[in-house]
């Protein structure tokens, strides 16, 4: 039987140390499935030097160093889209992951073809902490648009932090299960290459926040599912921070989505929802 293969996309972060943890858990987590992997490591124009950390770790891998910094779906597409593995695994470098998660997504995977995303059970910043969704509800009756301004809105009043703590304690006391998504998260998202070869990956014109949402909701247009896997686990350690530059791109991307997907009533209540949103935190002295 021939090996997985399996290509691994990292983009470097401003943290090293973030980098070193998320690189070392690796071949623990691909423990259990036998695979070929390749890691390719995209430079966003970071100040840090990446290249005696992997030759500590994984000397093999690629580095792509970018004269200029790009977005998220623009660095993932550059470092995927061209190859010919099995599998592709989107992965932020501030993710501690769990002995065999990755292993466990790609057994799922193979057990369901139809499945284009899989994504592990997010732990936010503690493997204490309570759990939140690989991605987001499937069949919402509200537009995605309207329930991300409503969020932005409550960030700019309750903190940041409020939307990932309303979602940690919705599942407290539940067990996570495998179920079908509307999308999986960026920070952590395995995707079949046959899905990438007929339909590509991300669109490039988000560039940050939106690109996950966007292609979850472009594989189940063309057919695909999006999987939960629960027995996959990682944690993402800066998960539901917000600066100044994050507002921004989160506002930018959500308008994109609305006039990507939406009619007038939707783009009209969510700029009106994001204006208001914009409003607060200039109040606060945030600057977006």
């Amino acid at each position: 039987m021939n090996k997985t293969r399996l290509s691994i996309s990292i983009v470097t972060g401003r943290s090293g140390e973030n980098m070193e943890r998320c690189i070392k858990l690796l071949p623990a987590a691909i423990e259990g499935v036998d695979c070929s992997l390749s890691l390719i490591i995209t430079k966003n124009c970071t100040e840090w030097e990446l290249a005696s950390l992997l030759q500590k770790y994984c000397p093999d891998a690629e580095i792509i160093r970018n004269q200029k910094p790009a977005g998220f779906g623009a660095n993932h597409n550059a470092a995927v889209l061209k190859r010919e593995d099995d599998y592709a695994l989107i992965l932020n470098d501030d993710i501690e992951l769990a002995p065999r998660s990755i292993a466990t997504m790609i057994s799922f995977a193979e057990a369901h073809p139809k499945g284009a995303l899989f994504g592990p059970v997010l732990y936010p910043g503690s493997w204490e902490a309570g759990w939140i969704p690989a991605g987001g509800r499937l069949g919402e009756r509200i537009p995605k648009p309207l329930l991300t301004s409503v969020s932005l809105l409550c960030r700019s009043i309750f903190g940041s932090g409020a939307i990932r703590n309303f979602l940690v304690r919705r599942s407290a006391g539940l067990p996570p299960k495998d179920e079908q998504r509307a999308y999986i998260s960026g920070a952590c998202c395995l995707v079949r290459r046959s899905y990438i070869a007929a339909n590509g990956l991300y669109d490039p014109d988000y560039y940050m926040y939106y690109d996950d949402i966007d292609l979850g909701h472009r594989a189940r247009q063309a057919g695909w599912e999006c999987w939960q896997v629960s027995a996959a686990k990682v944690m993402h350690l800066e998960g539901g921070s917000f600066s100044p530059r994050t507002w921004s791109w989160i506002m930018a991307s959500t308008r994109r989505y609305a006039q990507k997907y939406h009619g007038a009533t939707v783009r009209a209540a969510s700029s009106i929802l994001i204006s208001l949103a914009r409003l607060v935190l200039r109040l606060k002295g945030v600057r977006t």
